[in-house]
């Protein structure tokens, strides 16, 4: 069976729902975004990107308001939009009307999702929009589906595109936000993932590692490549000291700059890419997660940070630190993605609470029985 990581990594090689093209793309990473047509603009303000040159950038997603990993997405947004709305980014959910969706239905999944959906949300016009971005962006092989997302710069200008579930996504996002999206990266990086791919899917694990590494130094910020080699070294290789040894050299690298120790620290207390207990490398997993917490304080990262460190001690049997991390976070950061957490926080106390009901227990069975009482002392009547 095919790991939900090399499965990560297939994913720009593999069909979207729908019927695959063989036409060139028209709307191509550099370009000017095309403005958008729309209906109605079901929450939120209407959003003109020419308008907004020179002071906002954007995310635009097709969506579902019926399709499970939109509504899965739909809380990553806001947390986004809650974090980056004073730095200038705009997020708009565009949702594409059919037989099924209409203003009224797509309205009323709005105002039931309520401070879960605190982004811009808007009804394309006889799908304008969606052949504007969706159908002229297709590259060879692809097809046309949702969720899919486009990030606009600032100049208008289209930089990324992809699956906001592909963990580029979030890193190209802070890239947005940050002036600092390279389109000419990207372009490179969507030419190299489909290479190494192929190659994890003949099992030529050296050579996935080498091209790993050629994608990290070009960008060290992308966390698919390292979960993925995370997952080779520890889970096909059995190599953890080289794993340990390439992160010491990313500690040495990297060890102030929260991003690259987040990704880093995400993979290595991830079940799904170290394996079972005996694959775990909980002392590299604790520094990278501590590395990144401490350089994230202060930062719009903190809410991202806060909860791997407490996992990395939270696996180590620090309960207790790593409820302590939770709530610290929770005092500094506000809104939706402070609710999100203070959830997790919840888990954290009912470990607690479970833990100490366990040493209980355990220091009463730990405790002598009481002696029994000694015997009456014999009448020494006789017969």
């Amino acid at each position: 069976m095919v790991s939900t990581v090399i499965a990560t990594m297939l994913a720009c090689t593999l069909l979207q729902d729908g019927v695959p093209t063989l036409a060139s793309p028209t709307l191509k990473i550099g370009d000017p975004a095309p403005e958008m047509t729309i209906e109605s603009w079901v929450k939120g303000e209407a959003v003109s990107i020419e308008a907004g040159r020179g002071q906002h950038c954007y995310i635009l997603w097709f969506w579902r308001p019926l399709d499970s990993t939109s509504l899965q997405l739909a809380s990553r947004m806001t947390i986004l939009q809650e974090r980056y709305a004073s730095k200038g980014l705009r997020i708009i959910g565009v949702v594409t009307e059919d037989e099924k969706t209409s203003v009224d239905n797509v309205r009323a999944f709005v105002d039931e999702c309520g401070p879960r959906l605190g982004w811009t949300v808007a009804l394309d016009k006889d799908q304008q929009t969606w052949g504007a971005y969706q159908a002229a962006s297709l590259r060879p092989r692809e097809g046309i589906g949702t969720p899919r997302a486009y990030l606009i710069d600032r100049e208008g200008k289209l930089l990324w595109k992809g699956v906001p579930t592909d963990p580029n996504f979030s890193d190209a996002v802070i890239d947005l936000v940050q002036n600092r999206l390279d389109p000419a990266v990207w372009v490179k990086i969507e030419d190299m993932e489909p290479m190494i791919a192929g190659k994890a899917q003949v099992r030529q694990w050296k050579e996935v590692l080498s091209d790993l590494d050629a994608l990290l130094r070009l960008y060290p910020h992308s966390s698919k490549a390292v979960s993925f080699k995370a997952y080779v070294s520890a889970q096909q290789l059995k190599d953890y000291a080289g794993l340990n040894a390439w992160a010491k050299e990313f500690f040495a690298a990297y060890g102030k700059d929260p991003r690259v120790m987040l990704n880093l620290a995400t993979a290595i207390t991830n079940p799904a890419t170290m394996g079972g207990f005996a694959d775990r490398e909980p002392e590299t997993a604790y520094r990278a997660a501590k590395l990144a917490y401490d350089a994230s304080i202060g930062t719009e990262l903190l809410g991202d940070t806060a909860p791997i460190y407490a996992k990395s001690l939270f696996q180590l049997g620090a309960v207790r630190q790593g409820r302590k991390v939770l709530a610290d976070a929770c005092e500094k950061i506000k809104g939706f993605e402070a609710d999100a957490m203070r959830a997790d926080l919840a888990f954290y106390d009912r470990c607690i609470k479970l833990l100490d009901e366990i040493e209980k227990e355990t220091a009463g069975a730990a405790q002598p029985s009481p002696a029994p009482p000694a015997s009456a002392p014999s009448s020494g009547g006789g017969a």
